[in-house]
């Protein structure tokens, strides 16, 4: 295909026969986002995978909830990075915890960083529990992949101090 300017298939007047729509376009700019343009495998009327739990987590130690955020973003780092080596896109990872001490905050991804936001200063006291609210939307891999994925990833974050995970959703 000969390298013209982007336009409307409607108003196409350069004489080609072509289709724009795998066409990674960002404008009449250079891209510097500092991503990827490799290929992604799906198609694009793909039914993303949807998984949402809820799990109370019981731990071997106290945590410190600064230790508990570090190791919940450990986890949505490694479903992020699964997902990325299998060429899967993430829609959003989501996650809510709550503790037994009453820290409380927000993580989430759309495939990039990891982003925390916090209801309040962290709590000092230590927790020997939570419960974890997640949704995780995929394209790319099926709902019960996911789901077994993001759950071994879950206990592998926590392999340090012990955990007990308890599927609560039901």
């Amino acid at each position: 295909m000969e390298n013209h300017n982007r336009h409307d298939d409607n108003n196409c007047t350069c004489g080609h026969v072509h289709d724009h729509s795998d066409e990674h376009f960002h404008g009449d700019i250079e891209c510097h986002e500092g991503h990827e343009h490799d290929v992604l495998f799906g198609q694009t009327d793909e039914i993303p995978a949807i998984y949402s739990d809820t799990f109370e987590l019981r731990f071997g130690l106290e945590l410190s909830s600064g230790y508990l955020c570090n190791c919940l973003t450990e986890w949505i780092e490694s479903v992020k990075n699964w997902a990325a080596e299998n060429k899967y896109f993430i829609g959003h990872i989501k996650a809510f915890v709550i503790s037994d001490v009453g820290s409380s905050f927000w993580l989430s991804t759309t495939g990039q960083n990891v982003m925390i936001k916090t209801q309040q200063e962290e709590n000092p006291e230590l927790m020997s529990r939570c419960e974890l609210n997640a949704t995780m939307i995929v394209f790319g891999c099926e709902a019960e992949y996911l789901k077994k994925t993001s759950t071994f990833y879950l206990g592998k974050s926590f392999c340090s101090v012990g955990i007990g995970i308890r599927d609560i959703s039901n």
